[in-house]
């Protein structure tokens, strides 16, 4: 995902399957494992991919690779702006997310930034995309993963420097009746 992408453009998606990890455009990923299957994470400049493959239950999310193909459409897509609360639900599967875009001042946005530098060690997979030269903030995402009693609880954060903007992710895979 390129760090140009405008937070305007950014785009939520949910596939009813898992999505071939080759087709997400990642920098790095990581496997979080289940107690019935396993999710991998993965993160790029400005955007994320869950794949979760938990027995009868499967789903992929995708956070602002809008530019991306994945051979079918969605079960769900909502523009990140719209985004603020979503639902879906499958036999076997309940998820829920929310997205929150934060543009703030240059002077807050460089303390959110440092922050969100800070907790990067913590998360479960993260990766900090160019700056537009050698002293730019360059931009940051990071994802933090955690199995919860029946399911999967992710938290994004995504930085925009250009923006001054952070983006922040919550989804909620629940792995029900399996």
């Amino acid at each position: 995902m390129s760090s140009s992408v405008e937070t305007t453009r950014l785009c939520l998606r949910l596939f009813g399957r898992p999505v071939h990890p080759e087709l997400v455009a990642a920098d790095r990923s990581e496997l979080v494992p289940l107690g019935r299957g396993s999710a991998r994470v993965c993160v790029a400049a400005g955007g994320h991919a869950v794949i979760l493959d938990a027995g009868g239950a499967s789903a992929t999310e995708v956070f602002g690779f809008a530019e991306s193909d994945f051979g079918q459409p969605p079960r769900l897509e909502r523009p990140a702006p719209r985004a603020a609360a979503v639902e879906w639900a499958t036999p076997g599967l309940r998820y829920a997310a929310s997205c929150v875009i934060d543009r703030v001042d240059p002077e807050v946005f460089e303390r959110l930034e440092e922050e969100a530098r800070r907790d990067a060690h913590a998360a479960t997979v993260w990766t900090a995309g160019r700056g537009r030269n050698r002293l730019a903030t360059a931009p940051l995402s990071l994802l933090t993963a955690e199995p919860v009693d029946g399911g999967l609880a992710v938290r994004g954060v995504h930085t925009f420097p250009r923006e001054n903007a952070v983006v922040r992710t919550q989804s909620l895979f629940e792995l029900v009746g399996l």
